[in-house]
């Protein structure tokens, strides 16, 4: 993704625009742009990451450090690396915020690739579905992992998926085929 690009996840109308996007290390500022009742995101970690959300219109809830706080239009709260959190729009109204990565790494590509999953999930074989969420998981984990299951529980959950993609040649060729489908014109 580059610099105004806009991405909608069909499942849960989140939209993100990519406002500012540097070179490796540099910060990554999305828009995110949540409707009301947008599920919250399921607790994850950034490893290498910060994170800072400036919401710009609405309200948005954060549960980190086993407490939850609220952050209407006008204020800020950063997570710092390695901190397990999980954010949602708490309000009535749409929300809005600029969203700061920092640094960047590759999540951008990360939502990209996750949005296209979830676009094809309706027509998609679910065991092809859950074999790509994986191997995205996988292939993002110095971005962000799930805190449940535990991350030992996935890695183990990776490396079957890599053996499972060896010993079924089929199921390879169809979570590439709907990769490829899905390729982004400006990668």
């Amino acid at each position: 993704m580059r610099t105004g690009d806009i991405i909608e996840n069909p499942i849960t109308h989140q939209k993100l625009a990519v406002h500012e996007r540097g070179a490796d290390g540099a910060p990554l500022w999305l828009i995110a742009t949540d409707l009301p009742g947008t599920p919250p995101s399921p607790m994850h970690v950034h490893p290498h990451q910060e994170e800072s959300f400036h919401v710009v219109a609405g309200e948005l809830s954060v549960k980190m450090y086993g407490q939850t706080r609220r952050v209407c239009a006008g204020e800020h709260i950063t997570i710092p690396r390695g901190v397990p959190h999980a954010a949602w729009n708490s309000g009535t109204g749409t929300m809005q915020m600029r969203w700061e990565s920092k640094p960047g790494l590759k999540t951008a590509e990360f939502f990209d690739q996750l949005f296209a999953i979830d676009a094809d999930k309706a027509r998609s074989n679910p065991v092809t579905t859950a074999f790509r969420t994986v191997r995205l998981m996988r292939d993002f984990a110095s971005e962000i992992h799930v805190t449940n299951p535990p991350l030992a529980i996935q890695k183990w959950l990776f490396r079957a998926v890599d053996v499972a993609e060896r010993a079924i040649p089929r199921l390879r060729a169809s979570t590439h085929a709907a990769e490829t489908a899905r390729a982004p014109e400006n990668a």
